[in-house]
């Protein structure tokens, strides 16, 4: 039995939300969600593997949601990994202050 990784998108631009979940869709269950507090929600209710969440979002963003989730003793364990347009230092050097595994940059913004 060949089980596949819950994966939670994050990202406000639907259409880059769609791109993304179609090329992943092969290797991982798809959970898609276009809000970090509706993400945030989410992953208290069901379990994730992994998140993959877009830096720059309206109400929470990247930054933040992944400092709330790493504060969560019961979510903290969960990989996260941020996508940014940004590809400068200072803001890798914060995500990774605010405790995400990992920032790519996106091409896509």
């Amino acid at each position: 039995m060949n089980t596949k990784a819950n994966l939670l998108l994050i990202d406000d631009h639907v259409e880059l939300l769609e791109f993304i979940a179609d090329d992943l869709a092969e290797d991982y269950n798809i959970t898609k969600c276009t809000s970090a507090v509706d993400a945030y929600t989410l992953m208290e209710q069901e379990n994730f593997d992994l998140v993959i969440s877009d830096v720059m979002m309206p109400e929470m963003d990247g930054f933040e949601f992944c400092e709330k989730v790493k504060s969560n003793m019961s979510l903290a364990h969960i990989p996260i990994v941020l996508l940014t347009a940004k590809n400068t230092l200072e803001s890798k050097i914060k995500g990774l202050e605010q405790g995400a595994d990992a920032i790519l940059k996106s091409h896509f913004h």
